[in-house]
């Protein structure tokens, strides 16, 4: 028997929260980062990097081609690249474009929670994460 072995990416790209309560998330966000990196994420050694500079590249690009509010992070240096928070972000913004492999956290604030169904079925192509198995038991 062969044996596949498969890596799966899932990460949260964008939080949608009612309008009244995306500033409470950012700074809650916020303190944690500063209790998980008090010297900051370019000094952890368990910090990870983006994958290479053409990656960053691109990154770096979406997110200054952003109109969300920074409210942490965003420096880059090589393939390094500081935990970012943006709020205030709306689903045409650069940043929702396409996947972006980084650590950023766009907060979409929604009005009501129809609105915010909406959004995601604007959205919903496919799953992003498709378990699947060559094992006919699984």
């Amino acid at each position: 028997m062969r044996t596949i072995y498969v890596q799966v990416c899932v990460c949260p790209e964008y939080v949608l929260i009612p309008r009244a309560h995306q500033d409470k998330l950012a700074s809650a966000l916020f303190a944690i980062y500063k209790e998980f990196y008090p010297q900051g994420a370019a000094k952890s050694d368990s910090y990870g990097r983006l994958v290479n500079v053409g990656s960053a590249k691109r990154v770096k690009d979406q997110l200054k081609g952003s109109h969300g509010k920074k409210v942490l992070g965003g420096q880059t240096n090589g393939v390094f690249m500081e935990p970012t928070i943006l709020t205030d972000v709306k689903g045409d913004d650069a940043i929702m474009q396409e996947e972006l492999f980084a650590p950023i956290l766009s907060i979409v604030p929604v009005e009501t929670f129809d609105e915010a169904i909406e959004f995601i079925n604007d959205r919903l192509a496919f799953p992003r994460t498709l378990p699947c198995s060559l094992n006919s038991a699984v």
